[in-house]
């Protein structure tokens, strides 16, 4: 019984370094998308646990949303992002 109970936990253990470990590589995987750009904050007026930032690469607007919770959520985008800082305002007051 003994023996069942340390081979679980090391199990156990092992299923837990690999999903840290999955959760590092997609973050890297995420964060390279955005090197080199703009990036801002968007508020979200939402209760699931997620954030939100807008980033702006050689002309492009991405959107990154990461879910924090162990469910999934569901993502719809509105014509227009206006939880997000206008990354045009920055750039017009930079020249000031």
């Amino acid at each position: 019984m003994a023996a069942e109970s340390a081979s679980t936990h090391r199990s156990k253990v092992q299923w837990m370094l690999l999903q840290s470990q999955r959760a590092v590589y997609y973050g890297r995987q995420l964060a390279q998308q955005f090197v080199e750009s703009r990036v801002a904050p968007c508020r979200l007026k939402v209760s699931a646990n997620v954030t939100a930032y807008q980033g702006e690469k050689l002309g492009r607007t991405m959107l990154a949303v990461v879910n924090k919770a162990a469910s999934p959520v569901g993502v719809s985008l509105p014509t227009s992002l206006h939880g997000c800082e206008s990354m045009g305002a920055e750039r017009a007051g930079s020249g000031r």
